[in-house]
């Protein structure tokens, strides 16, 4: 039997995901399969989308930037043809579209609502980190990741997935680091303040020894980005630090960042 399923039709929604060569058409193609499963569906129940479908097709959206409004209406959609709702994975990518299209008001409500329903992960606490950091709103952006660790802590004592559940990431420092390059008082911003930030990284890595916690090129790249913008006169000779600690890590490590 070759009749195309909801797995086939899935699998080349997301396909469109994961391209980068123009967003919008794929994000007309991967709706029209979208589209055809939900219309099919009351007769051909093998072809009902699930949450995965409408995920990868959301993603879609925060790459393509499509409007908020039209990425909403997802929500309704999946509760009418494929009978289920949000899970995390769907939240966490509406979370970053908003993000992405500077939304914080609208990421931090999501996470709200998430929080209050043991939905929220790391990924939504970065995501909306990213958020506030997309408009320079660094003091919010630096309490949620206070919030977020405070959650790992309280969590150690559990399982490892509980733990691993609330363990900042490499993209969450590198948020907070972009999120004071972006704000108003970011010329005033000493490099304590940002070796606070590598060093709160560092011990965490220690700590548990988890690959997303090591710096990537974008964390170097946004604390580059960030030491040309302040007025501090130690802030060259950092950065001549920083370079030459990517080119230790690209000399030790086959996956260390690259300068």
């Amino acid at each position: 039997d070759l009749r195309p399923d909801k797995i086939s039709y899935s699998t080349c929604i997301d396909a469109y995901s994961r391209g980068t060569a123009n967003l919008t058409l794929a994000a007309e193609k991967a709706e029209g399969l979208l589209r055809e499963m939900e219309e099919a569906s009351p007769k051909k129940p093998w072809l009902r989308p699930d949450v995965v479908a409408y995920t990868s097709l959301l993603k879609i959206y925060a790459n393509a930037g499509i409007d908020v409004h039209h990425a909403m209406s997802l929500i309704g959609r999946m509760k009418k043809y494929s009978r289920e709702t949000p899970n995390t994975t769907f939240l966490n990518t509406l979370i970053h579209l908003f993000a992405k299209q500077g939304k914080a008001n609208h990421a931090e409500a999501l996470l709200d609502f998430m929080k209050q329903n043991g939905m929220a992960d790391k990924i939504s606490y970065t995501s909306a980190i990213c958020a506030h950091a997309n408009l320079g709103n660094s003091t919010r952006a630096m309490d949620l990741y206070k919030e977020l660790l405070a959650l790992h802590e309280s969590s150690k004592n559990q399982t490892t997935s509980s733990v691993d559940k609330f363990l900042p990431t490499e993209k969450t420092f590198t948020a907070l680091i972009y999120s004071i390059a972006k704000s108003k008082d970011c010329s005033k911003t000493s490099m304590k303040e940002i070796d606070n930030l590598l060093q709160s990284m560092q011990i965490l890595y220690n700590e548990t020894h988890h690959p997303e916690l090591l710096p990537s090129s974008a964390t170097y790249s946004t604390i580059f980005y960030l030491l040309s913008t302040m007025k501090d006169a130690n802030a060259p000779s950092r950065a001549m630090e920083l370079l030459s600690e990517m080119k230790r890590h690209q000399q030790e490590s086959d996956n260390a960042v690259c300068p």
